[in-house]
């Protein structure tokens, strides 16, 4: 369904996709959002935005100076797929790090969800919790 502009801002960090990444800084755990709104406060960022010249991606690119990390979100298009997002964190430092990274597209629905269109969008709710790719093999 369609959302008003005030709709949208008021999803903002609630919908869409998150990344959460902990460390250690100056002995401490410590833990980076990558474009949160606040994200300013705690660390020296610096934001770019790139776009490919055939148009059919973005990349969006924040370095923490602080940490000395830089993290990359693309997204892309493909026939078969829709809208692909690929993410890359760099250390930018010499020293290794421990790091637990976490990424997510929180409140979307998963993408072979079959909705009949007479019952309309009031089932989509109960088919918005996250999927999981199926295990092969052994687990560790």
């Amino acid at each position: 369904p369609y959302r008003t502009v005030d709709q949208l801002y008021d999803s903002a960090g609630l919908t869409g996709p998150c990344t959460f990444v902990r460390t250690t800084h100056d002995g401490r755990t410590v833990v980076w959002e990558p474009f949160a709104r606040d994200g300013a406060q705690w660390f020296d960022l610096s934001r770019h935005l790139y776009k490919s010249v055939e148009g059919d991606q973005v990349w969006f690119e924040e370095i923490n100076h602080t940490l000395a990390l830089a993290f990359r979100a693309g997204w892309a298009t493909a026939d078969e797929h829709g809208f692909i997002r690929r993410c890359t964190l760099e250390n930018l430092s010499d020293a290794p790090r421990p790091l637990t990274l976490v990424d997510s597209l929180v409140g979307q629905i998963g993408g072979r969800l079959e909705i009949d269109c007479e019952a309309g969008a009031r089932f989509t709710i109960a088919f918005q919790a996250p999927e999981a790719p199926p295990r092969t093999g052994s687990s560790p």
